[in-house]
């Protein structure tokens, strides 16, 4: 069955566990009974914020738990039990996010989505009023695990989690208000793994053409692009070793062009030569010189098919 959009897999990371070391009571009462007591009580984070020693189970503040044991002074979560262990909060991870083309003002697609590594990099999408609003950062890329941290994107589908035929398009294009440092702009095809892409992108109006997409320098055995398997187009922040890549910006005017293009400008220009055609009833010559090859060009429903009979 179909999905509503493209569900991006996202594991979240495991909670750090915390062991805390007791010492045996002393004459002094130094970890005497107010010293377990006070981290102990929650383990999920008491120790950030009162689980040592010295806040209260020293026996000069009295040894007592109330002094340091009590839950109140450092085991309750509010006072420092967060999943990080040292105080803090555990990172963030992306969230799965869709929409469909129809809800988001955006014709020709059936879906939109945004995908990214898990739990490194970080995005937030929104989709209205036939423009697609993003903004997040890509991970830096440490001890050489691209294949974990690679960045985030948007993609937007044809159709649903299905293969279609863009053979007879040259190309898309789209608007772009602020461009990142870096972006890669492609396609996806059935059953290969990495995309056809290119890096060439500025502010303003793009269009990208399906013959200057390429695979990475990466790829040791490149495949052909295959135009009749395409699943994805795709707009990517990579992720790199240098720093960490902060990216907002909105997408709009996204469409197919070229061949495959229903023909619209030629469509209409071939109604308007059909009155041409009409026009030029009293003179043959005229009405297939106007109305056929200069208005309707190649779109012969409006050209000279309408326009060239009348003559007759």
């Amino acid at each position: 069955m179909a999905k509503l959009f493209r569900l991006v897999p996202v594991t979240v990371a495991s909670a750090a566990l915390m062991a805390f070391a007791c010492s045996s009571g002393s004459a002094d009462g130094t970890a005497g009974s107010g010293g377990a007591p006070a981290g102990g009580a929650d383990g999920s984070g008491g120790a950030a914020a009162g689980g040592t020693v010295a806040a209260g189970g020293a026996d000069a503040a009295g040894g007592t738990v109330a002094a340091g044991g009590a839950d109140a002074a450092g085991g309750a979560d509010a006072a420092g039990g967060t999943d990080s262990g040292a105080g803090g909060s555990a990172p963030a991870c992306a969230e799965e996010w869709g929409t469909t083309g129809e809800m988001a003002g955006i014709d020709g697609f059936g879906n939109i989505y945004q995908y990214f590594d898990e739990c490194y990099s970080s995005i937030s999408t929104t989709a209205t009023d036939g423009k697609i609003c993003t903004k997040g950062a890509a991970a830096e890329v440490v001890d050489m695990k691209y294949s974990e941290i690679w960045g985030a994107g948007v993609g937007l589908q044809v159709e649903a989690d299905a293969a279609v035929d863009l053979s007879a398009y040259t190309g898309f294009k789209f608007t772009i208000d602020t461009p990142p440092g870096a972006l890669r702009i492609g396609v996806l095809v059935k059953g290969v793994g990495d995309a056809f892409f290119t890096e060439t992108v500025a502010a303003g109006e793009n269009t990208v053409l399906f013959a200057a997409l390429e695979q990475g320098s990466w790829v040791e055995t490149p495949a052909e692009l295959d135009l009749t398997q395409i699943t994805d187009i795709q707009f990517q922040i990579p992720a790199n070793a240098s720093a960490e890549e902060p990216f907002e910006f909105c997408l709009s005017g996204i469409e197919l062009i070229g061949g495959g293009d229903p023909g619209g400008t030629g469509g209409a220009s071939g109604t308007g030569g059909e009155g041409s055609g009409t026009g030029g009833e009293g003179s043959g010559t005229g009405g297939e010189g106007t109305g056929g090859e200069g208005t309707g060009g190649d779109m012969g429903s409006g050209g000279a098919a309408t326009g060239g009979e009348a003559p007759n």
